[in-house]
Parts: C-alpha cells; structure tokens; sequence
C-alpha cells in the first residue's frame, strides 16, 4: 500500500470517529433525535475497516523499512583483481560449484589467450559434464576471426550431449569494438557477478567482483536481453543446424574437420 492509500486510510478513520463520536453525544443529550441502531453499526464497520486498513498500511511500511536497514547491514562485497590469472581463478573457484553460470564471453579463443584462460574453459566444462542436474551453464561468445568459430564448433561437439549447457554468439568483433563481459552464478545463496573488459589476446585485464543479490539479478537481466538477440548454437541437447552452418559459412569453415564432423553426426 503506497503513502497516498495510507494517508486516505488514516483520514477515513479519523472521521468515522469523529462522526460516530457526535452521534454518541447527540444521543446522550438530544433524546429527542432518534438514531437508527444501523446507522451506529454501519460507522462502527467503517472505523473498524479504516483502522485495519491503516494498520495493514504501516506493517507493509515496517516491512520495508525493515528490509532496507537489513540490505543496509548485510551489504554488497567488493573484490578488485589487478591480475588477470588470479581473477580467473577465483572465476574458477566459483563457478565449478554454482548451481548456474551465465557468462558474457567477449575474447579471443582460450589457447591464444595464454594464461589460465585454457584451464577455466577446461574445468567449466568438466563441471558441466560431472554436474548435469546440479548446473546449468549458458555462454554468448563473440566471433570475430576462424580460430573463435573453430573453437566454438568444438565446443559444441565437445558438449553437444550435456542437456545443462547452451552456447550462442553474436555477430561482433571485439577486437575492435570495446565491450564489457560478466558472469554470473551464486555462491552459498548469494549471486555473485564478474565485471571485466574485452580479454585481448596477451593482455592484461583487471576485473570486479561483486557478491549481493540485486546486482546479480540486474546482470542477468541484461543478461537475458543479450541471450535472446544472440544466435543459438546449441540449447541443451538441442543442436541448431542452420545456426551451426551460418556460424560455418560466416567464416568460410564448410570444409572444416570441426563442421564436417558435426554435420556427419546429424546436426
């Protein structure tokens, strides 16, 4: 209830009482003025639904003021990472055991990387395997050059029969058009959310990490507006074929091993 209801609420119980008020002293000193019994109990009723009303109004205002003063307790946490492999293995630690991920994968494949971006995509994925009905994982990657969409084509084969796991792309060269990426997943109850730029091949990039709710569920609204736009390679044990020979054609990969052998398993 919002503080123009509850200010009508209060108002409407003020003035019931007064006019059953005046009506109690008309009735004691006006014996002449003959006052249905109706009319007392037809005011009696609306004191009693003004005085629920207003009453109901200040628990939902208690309510969120309670809620605000706990969010102000709890609050978020911050972690900064200036090094890239520390923040990708704490991406690491974190997302093997999150009972979902939805991560933003803006960069160049994993093996020009260096670093430890091999092994994130390599424990990520064996979680995803080990963790079928414990983990769902979603991941929209940029394309910008054949060795991404090879890398990509061997994704999905590689988990072309994890029913948790769906990869998309999008049509955008991040080499050239800065980007911000994320992942999102929950840890103990609490979503958590990375923040970093566009993962150059051999560069440095620092990262945020946020532990609180809220930010969690606005990421993975943005989230969502992005996965909806973006091309479904494969969506749990759905493989998109025209998808897949788009993907192909975009990088001149039709004579490719990774797409031949896709499309010989029927995809």
């Amino acid at each position: 209830m919002n503080r123009k209801l509850l200010g009508i609420a209060t108002v409407a119980a003020i003035l019931a009482a007064v006019v059953t008020a005046v009506l109690g002293i008309v009735d004691v000193f006006a014996r002449t003025v003959d006052i249905p019994p109706a009319i007392y109990f037809s005011c009696l009723l609306l004191v009693l639904g003004a005085h629920l009303s207003y009453v109901y109004a200040q628990t939902e205002v208690l309510e969120h003021r309670t809620s605000v003063m706990e969010r102000r307790m709890t609050g978020a946490t911050v972690e900064v990472f200036e090094n890239r492999d520390e923040w990708l293995q704490r991406m690491i630690e974190l997302g093997v055991n999150s009972p979902f991920v939805a991560t933003l994968h803006y960069s160049d494949p994993p093996a020009l990387l260096g670093g430890r971006s091999d092994e994130y995509f390599r424990r990520l994925n064996a979680s995803v395997r080990r963790r079928q009905t414990a983990m769902v994982y979603r991941r929209v990657a940029t394309v910008s050059s054949p060795e991404k969409a090879r890398w990509l084509l061997r994704t999905v084969r590689e988990l072309r029969d994890c029913p948790n796991f769906s990869l998309s792309w999008i049509d955008v060269d991040h080499r050239t058009t800065p980007l911000l990426c994320m992942e999102v997943g929950q840890d103990s109850g609490v979503h958590y959310t990375f923040v970093f730029s566009t993962v150059p091949t051999g560069g440095a990039v620092s990262a945020v990490l946020v532990r609180d709710n809220a930010v969690g569920q606005a990421a993975l609204s943005a989230f969502e507006r992005i996965w909806d736009k973006s091309h479904k390679l494969m969506e749990g044990r759905a493989v998109n074929a025209a998808v897949i020979r788009q993907l192909a054609e975009r990088f001149n990969l039709l004579q490719s091993d990774e797409f031949k052998e896709l499309e010989q398993r029927a995809v």
